[in-house]
Formats: C-alpha cells, structure tokens, sequence
C-alpha cells in the first residue's frame, strides 16, 4: 500500500482559463472567461504522506494563445491537526472493502442434492415440473443469508463521548470525495497495489466533488481518511437501571440509523433501526429473520476484543456507516 497526501493550496487565477493542472496528478476544470479572476483553494497530491515538500507547480492543460495567468500563493493551514485526536483512533484498521459472501450450510448442500434427484425423477413426469423444481431450489440458495460486497464504502470511525471523527472512504478504481475542502487536517490517501497511479480531478467550487481514480489498474483500491471535528454528535453510553435490561445506549441525536449491531461480551445483537433522539432499541432477531446476518464481516474483522463496539448505517445514506469503540 502507498500513502499520499492530498494537501490544499491557495492558488490566485486569472481567466481566459478552462483547465489548470497541478503537479502531474490533479487536474482542475477552471471555466473563467476573460477579465475574471480570483483566489481558489484547490487540492493538490504529493507522494508521501508527511506533507508538501516545495511549492506545487502550476501549468495550463491547454495549449492555446492568450490565455490568462496561474499563481501560487500559500499552502492552507488547517483548523485542527491530528494531535488532538487519539492515538488509538488514528490507528485503527481500515475497513476491509472485499467481502467473501458466507458459505452455503449443509442444509443448502442437500437441498440442491434432493433437488438434483428430483429432477432425474421427474423426467418421466414432464420437464415443466423438473424445471419448477430445480428453480425453486436455485431460488431458495440465491437468497441465502449472505454478507455484502462493496464498491464503495464510508465509515466514520468514533469513541463513545467524543465528537472527534474519522471519515474513511472506500473505493475500487475510483472514488468520488465530497466536502474535500472542510477537512481539518487535510486528506490521506491509500492505494492498493503501491504501484498504481493515481489522478486527482475537480473544480474551483467547494462543492465540486473531489474525483479519484488509477487509470489503467482494474482491480485497485482507494482508501482516503480524513479527520472531521463535530459533524457527528458523541454517542454517550448509559447503564440501564434495569438489571433484567442489560447495558444501554443513551439518546443518539445523530442521524438515522437504518440497522444497528452492537457487541457485548463478545456476543453481537441486532437492534434494527435507530431513530435519532431515542435511547437504542432493544434487541431483535434480526434482519432476515431466522437467517438473519451479524454485522457485515468488512466493518468487524480486526476489532479489539473485550470492548463495546456499536455499528450502524445511515438510513438517508446508504452505505455510510458509524463505528464506535
């Protein structure tokens, strides 16, 4: 794995511009016409991950007569560092983004066994009914219980009672970073194998989104993590008063969770959806049912034990995800 660093820059631009590019890796679609000019921030990549080490260079992607002009100004200072974050939460694992769907049970083998020797018994029978037996076989495996497999995925990692985040995104190939300019700290970029290259490209707008993508590698992975100081609220751990009840988890006045799993004890529970300002739901069977899935294996591999961790999606934002321990 590689470690960059995608630092900002205060750039001062002067127009006729359509694109700018910074560095070999970042490219800008700029769009000032004549006589417009300002300062922009603007992302920049470096090779390591232990900050700028001379001033970028700036040069136009177009060859064209009469164009405006480029001008670099400073490096952006950034509102917080990583000091005032834990040690411990800054070196958390990475969630793991392949996901092995579980293996089928001895249940499922022989199912499709039975179904196998029902088809052969069938032939005298009709094909239609051979047919109608080997699908509904196929069907019940399809919709087996299984974990699932991303192309994409955000985490915000947390500590019970902190509002200290770290925002980690996820993608193969390519990834698109929104609100890459409100980072304190700047922003850390992984990618996996060491060897791919990667390419940065946006626009003068602050919301504009970030692109990443390592043109020419099929199977490569981008991971970006960047530190976010209060955009989600602490989640505050309550001791029921109830002995029959167990530990509880006091109001959460963050988003909506879609599902939720948390482990205590070593053993994990589901608790369904968790409605912002409600104390967490007791726990139910599950999300499936008899069948139903622990958390998906990508978010848990590598958490310390003896701990209370607490996982949850976003129900407005579909594969973002909190992790708290």
């Amino acid at each position: 794995m590689s470690e960059r660093s995608v630092q900002l820059v205060r750039v001062q631009l002067e127009g006729p511009l359509r694109e700018l590019s910074i560095e070999a890796h970042t490219r800008v679609q700029c769009e000032l016409q004549a006589g417009e000019s300002g300062e922009f921030v603007l992302p920049v990549l470096f090779d390591s991950a232990d900050g700028p080490p001379r001033e970028p260079r700036l040069s136009f992607a177009q060859d064209e007569p009469g164009l405006g002009r480029a001008r670099f100004v400073a490096f952006e200072t950034t509102p917080a560092g990583e000091s005032a974050w834990p040690p411990g939460l800054l070196l958390r694992p990475f969630p793991e983004l392949a996901v092995t769907p579980v293996a089928l049970g001895p249940a499922g083998w022989a199912l499709l066994a039975a179904a196998t020797l029902c088809v052969l018994a069938c032939r005298r029978v009709g094909w239609a009914m051979a047919l109608a037996v080997l699908s509904g076989a196929l069907l019940w495996v399809w919709n087996w219980p299984r974990e699932e497999a991303w192309q994409r995925l955000r985490v915000y990692e947390g500590t019970f009672g902190s509002e200290l985040w770290i925002q980690r995104e996820l993608g193969v190939v390519q990834l698109e970073v929104r609100g890459w300019a409100d980072s304190a700290g700047g922003l850390k970029l992984d990618i996996e194998p060491a060897a791919a290259r990667a390419q940065l490209s946006t626009g003068l707008s602050y919301s504009a989104p970030l692109h990443i993508e390592t043109p020419g590698w099929r199977a490569s992975q981008i991971r970006v993590q960047r530190l976010r100081v209060g955009e989600l609220p602490a989640l505050r751990p309550e001791t029921s008063t109830e002995p029959s009840t167990g530990p509880s988890t006091g109001p959460w006045t963050g988003p909506a969770l879609a599902r939720v799993w948390r482990r205590l004890e070593g053993a994990w529970s589901y608790h369904g959806a968790w409605k912002r300002g409600q104390a967490l739901p007791a726990a139910v069977a599950g999300p499936t049912g008899s069948g139903w899935l622990p958390p998906p294996g990508g978010l848990v591999q590598g958490l310390p034990q003896g701990v209370e961790v607490l996982v949850g999606e976003l129900a407005d934002d579909p594969g973002t995800w909190i992790r708290v321990y």
